[in-house]
């Protein structure tokens, strides 16, 4: 019987997990997250989510995490680093943070914490330091459940509490807190489930005793979740007994429990969470999984691990469910961190190999055709073929035995094709043409025999096609074959009388065939016989042994893919080609397949992922790994619609499918914000030394940098969460930078840039490519050195107009002393020539006078008279001879005449010469000498000077009397 059951369970688990609709994706501690056990989640008035885990708390930006813990020393960290329990952010952007060791409140400024803690001598403080869970009613009054009661939060005042259901001999847990529609406030409590009511006359409690009765049969039992639906039932999860519903005008209670042959039920006893999304569903997160209440079906699906399926929950044991503002959901479990849901998730069905037949014989699929039923034929590159039943989710293998003639006679299969008379036909790599008989399960082969002209042309089959006008068509490696499967004959085909490889085969809506060729592109039209070849405008640019595939768009006009060429439009009417390649848009210029929806949009497979393309807006839209895809690589002819519009496409990492009308975009568009700093590689943290940050970058509107902190990095993101490794960032440094640099790393490094000021401009685009309408903004100032700051250049100027002053001054004086030295020429040369003029007359006086003294000789009386004449008419000679002389110092040509003299007689000349004015001024003048003779060597003319100058000065100062 325990087997059975056990039988019964696996079935039951594999049924609801092969119809489980939601893919996850997975954070976990390799991306950063601090521990595995992800306890609590929100997300801020910002938009960062958060995550309270067994050990540290979590704040994530789509690309990194940044982790708070408890540090030793440091007030402003969290009260405790264990299990946090409870994270929510007030309607006012307030986020709080509730822990076994008080309450915390995050300063986003300054990136740290604001402790709340209990004190038994504080009576407005909080009531006990184990925090059980926080909420914000409708009034948008804050209720904290602790060990011991609950808090009602003072808005008045700063962090003041009022208290209720305290008491401090018998503590009271207060677990869960809800306001329903009504404004009643539903408390989950150690002692059962309460309501309260508030009114201006005080505040009412009720106790739900038949609940709590109820709830009390099981022991260490508490409400560990309480929620609303849309039809005013409340939900209580609760810790042993399951989950309760409770009609909020009955006052009915309906216990949901588990049970093993309960298919449709809850998967566990032990709720932890209950959360409404946007659609009105419930997400009730147990011990075994994920419970979703439908209130329109009333029924319950499950989620749980699949193992061997990482796109399931991570983990079965959910602790927390959280649903952010771009419609996410995020799940926290106890061993497998944190999983998400994306509301609009790409539906891509993957059908990957396996050695059994759930699942393909080979992951390269090199042909997709329908069957009856929606059941497919798939055919592979060297593992046969490939009946996969839609039903059972099942196939059936086929491929070559060398002992069975009967069997494939290749693996490698090229095409597929069903006639009009419903037979399968397989085209394969030197096995020639294939016919299956379903009768039988077995094949019948047509190949190429040497000697007769009937058989096939060729064992390497390239494509196969049948007409609107019932031909079948057999393309090869050395021609086209036309096939009469009623006799079972080939017509060889020269194609202009070549016998070319066929790429491709397709017929358009005119009944026109078009063949693909290595020398050209031909096309059949109106039943003829014989194939024309197409030309084109510019033919250098379409290689005809690059086409791919061919298909028609509804507006008549052919597409042809190319390998290595891109994409190719064929206007019939103009004979002319026009070109789209990657520098357009696409992926890659290797075309696989294309496909068109009911849209117009071509879906193009390349051996770079799969392109939306938008010819007439000329959009592309790339899918790739990122999005659900298998592999990026996709193969030649590998690719259908079936009757119901669903899309196939085979690659070599297995075959997809999807219906395009299901993939929806994110035209949600978050802010990017500036989420760190690094100074020279290394990240800079609040008021450190470097003083570039006072407060949380996030928060601060500019930076301003040193001269020497020339080397720097912003770091930015974008708060898309949908896909966030294929957000797309782009930044300028404006008045540094003209244009926009495209990344995918959110980043701006900069080096040695000018002393001035920037704005580095920053926007962003989402999974689906759609750019943020804002751009983000931060005021970048770089300083000057000293030595070109404005009092360095004030100085400079100083500098220079103190040099420029000086300069001038010198130029002026050099000027002046220029004109006096000019105006002292003229002086001279005025004296030199009245010199000479004084000469000559005082020569002709000194001559009679000798003559008169010579004559007077014996008459003392006149000699002694004109002596002095005689002496004063030298005297005024040699006045004349020193000016000349002057003249000649002047011109530097001065020169001094030494030579040996009696100084005593010399001086006693100067001396008689002054005699006569002494005696008319009455001046005892005498001359005194110890020694009648001193000889020296002297100039006598300059001696002669100075001695007049001194006497002449003496007798000038001398009164009269």
């Amino acid at each position: 019987m325990k087997l059975r059951l056990v039988f019964i369970f696996v079935f039951i688990s594999a049924v609801s997990f092969a119809q489980n609709p939601y893919v996850f994706k997975h954070l976990n501690v390799e991306d950063g997250l601090s521990q595995s056990s992800v306890l609590s989640i929100a997300q801020d008035a910002k938009g960062f989510m958060w995550f309270g885990t067994r050990f540290g708390l979590n704040k994530y930006d789509s690309k990194n995490f940044k982790t708070y813990f408890l540090e030793k020393g440091n007030p402003n960290s969290l009260t405790s680093s264990q299990y946090i329990n409870t994270i929510l952010c007030l309607k006012n952007g307030t986020l709080l943070i509730g822990t076994p060791a008080g309450l915390n409140k995050y300063n986003e400024t300054s990136d740290n914490f604001e402790r709340f803690q209990h004190n038994a001598n504080d009576i407005a403080g909080i009531s006990n330091n184990l925090i059980r869970h926080i909420y914000q009613d409708r009034q948008n009054r804050v209720w904290i459940g602790t060990g011991n009661g609950l808090n009602l939060l003072d808005p008045n005042k700063k962090y003041r509490f009022k208290h209720f259901l305290v008491n401090k001999v018998h503590p009271q847990d207060v677990y869960q807190i809800y306001q329903d529609h009504t404004g009643t406030i539903w408390l989950g409590t150690s002692k059962g489930l309460m309501s309260m009511l508030i009114n201006k006359g005080g505040t009412r409690f009720k106790h739900f005793k038949n609940f709590s009765d109820s709830l009390d049969v099981a022991v260490d039992n508490h409400i560990t979740s309480i929620a609303e639906d849309g039809n005013d039932n409340l939900w209580i999860g609760t810790k042993q007994t399951g989950l309760y519903k409770l009609n909020l005008i009955t006052h009915q209670i309906t216990n949901y429990t588990y049970s093993i042959l309960n298919t449709k039920g809850i998967s566990s006893n032990n709720i932890r969470k209950i959360t409404q999304d946007k659609a009105g569903k419930l997400w009730i997160a147990t011990l075994h999984g994920i419970n979703i209440y439908d209130p329109k079906s009333k029924s319950f699906s499950t989620i749980q691990n699949e193992p061997g399926n990482p796109s399931s929950l991570s983990q079965n044991s959910v602790y927390a469910i959280f649903q952010d503002r771009q419609g996410i959901v995020w799940v926290g479990s106890y061993f497998g961190a944190v999983s998400m849901v994306y509301p609009n998730y790409t539906p891509f069905n993957v059908y990957a190999s396996s050695n059994t037949s759930s699942g393909l014989s080979s992951q390269v699929v090199s042909s997709i055709m329908e069957g009856g039923n929606r059941n497919l034929w798939i055919g592979t590159e060297g593992e046969g073929l490939n009946y996969y039943n839609s039903k059972t989710n099942s196939y059936i293998h086929y491929k070559y035995d060398p002992n069975n003639r009967n069997s494939l006679s290749s693996n490698l299969v090229k095409a597929i094709i069903k006639d009009r008379q419903n037979r399968i036909w397989i085209g394969t790599h030197l096995g020639g043409l294939n016919e299956f008989k379903p009768e039988t399960n077995s094949f019948v082969r047509y190949t190429s025999h040497k000697n007769d002209t009937s058989s096939l042309g060729n064992d390497e089959i390239t494509s196969l096609f049948e007409d609107s006008y019932g031909r079948f068509w057999v393309g090869t490696n050395s021609g086209l074959n036309s096939f009469d499967a009623s006799a079972g004959k080939f017509i060889r085909n020269r194609i202009n009388g070549l016998e070319d490889a066929v790429n491709y085969i397709f017929e358009d809506s005119k009944r026109t065939l078009w063949v693909a060729t290595n020398t050209g592109l031909h096309y059949l039209k109106n039943n003829e016989s014989r194939f024309k070849r197409r030309t084109a405008d510019s033919p250098e640019k379409l290689k005809y042994n690059e086409i791919s595939c061919i298909t028609e768009d509804k507006l008549g006009f052919l597409w042809l893919g190319t390998a290595r060429n891109g994409l190719f439009k064929l206007y019939p009417d103009q004979h002319a080609y026009s070109q789209t390649t990657k520098l357009d848009g696409l992926p890659s210029n290797n075309i696989m397949g294309i496909l068109q929806d009911d849209s117009n949009n071509l879906w193009i497979s390349t051996d770079n992922g799969l392109c939306k393309y938008n010819p007439q807006q000329k959009t592309f839209k790339t899918y790739n790994t990122k999005d659900g895809l298998p592999g990026n690589e996709f193969n030649q002819k590998s690719f259908l619609r079936d009757r119901s519009g669903t899309f196939y496409f085979g690659g070599l990492s297995g075959m997809i499918s999807f219906r395009p009308d299901e993939i929806k975009e994110n035209t949600s568009t978050q802010p990017v914000i500036f989420t760190g700093l690094k100074l020279f590689g290394k990240p800079v943290s609040i008021n450190a030394n470097s003083n570039l940050l006072n407060a949380n970058i996030s928060t601060v509107k500019s930076i301003t940098f040193k001269p020497e902190q020339d080397v720097f990095t912003v770091e930015f993101t974008l708060l898309n969460f949908i896909k966030p490794e294929k957000n797309r960032y782009a930044y300028k440094l404006d008045g540094f930078e003209k244009n926009w640099n495209y990344v995918a790393n959110p980043a701006a490094s900069y080096t040695n840039l000018s002393p001035g000021h920037y704005t580095l401009l920053v926007k962003a685009s989402n999974n689906d490519g759609i750019w943020t309408k804002q751009l983000s903004r931060l005021n970048i100032e770089v300083l000057p050195p000293y030595y070109r700051t404005w009092w360095a250049y004030l100085s400079y100027v100083c500098i220079v107009a103190a040099i420029f002053i000086l300069l001038v001054r010198y130029l002026l004086i050099r000027a002046v002393l220029t004109r006096e030295k000019e105006i002292n020429e003229h002086k001279l040369e005025f004296f030199t020539n009245i010199s000479h003029e004084i000469r000559t007359p005082l020569t002709l006086i000194v001559g009679p006078l000798e003559t008169l003294i010579e004559k007077s000789q014996n008459e003392p009386q006149w000699s002694k008279a004109l002596q002095p004449i005689k002496n004063n008419a030298d005297r005024l000679m040699r006045l004349v001879t020193e000016l000349l002389d002057f003249r000649k110092a002047e011109s530097g040509k001065m020169q001094l005449h030494v030579s040996p003299g009696n100084v005593v007689k010399f001086c006693r000349e100067i001396f008689i010469a002054f005699q006569n004015m002494a005696i008319a001024k009455q001046i005892d003048y005498q001359f005194t000498a110890e020694r009648e003779e001193i000889e020296l060597y002297f100039d006598k003319v300059q001696m002669e000077k100075v001695l007049f100058n001194l006497l002449s000065n003496a007798f000038k100062f001398t009164p009269d009397k």
